[in-house]
């Protein structure tokens, strides 16, 4: 993931995927903190402490569960938990009826 561009809260990266047959490429994307646009929330505001949410179009507010470090990369991260939200389809519903329901809680990786 390379940081291509930052325009206040909108983010613009590069992001390129290596597939199993040693092809690899790459997809241009925009994240936007204020307006809850976080793709797989992978990039969300720093600093964030337990208890403290942020915004996310697909999902509504998301409360961080825990804070801790972890050695990533070889390197001390501050690494933030919450409690995913996953969303169903209801089928015979036009549009698309969305109802989300919270899962196990899992890291929101750096």
């Amino acid at each position: 993931m390379e940081v291509s561009g930052v325009q206040g809260a909108a983010i613009s990266l590069i992001i390129t995927t290596a597939a199993p047959n040693r092809t690899s490429y790459n997809e241009m994307i925009t994240l936007n903190l204020t307006q809850g646009m976080l793709g797989d929330d992978f990039l969300i505001s720093a600093n964030l402490k337990d208890g403290e949410t942020f915004f996310d179009k697909s999902f509504g507010n998301i409360i961080i569960g825990s804070v801790e470090v972890g050695k990533y990369a070889g390197t001390d991260r501050v690494v933030p938990w919450s409690v995913q939200r996953e969303k169903t389809w209801t089928t015979g519903t036009s549009p698309p009826d969305f109802s989300s329901k919270a899962s196990q809680t899992s890291p929101i990786t750096p």
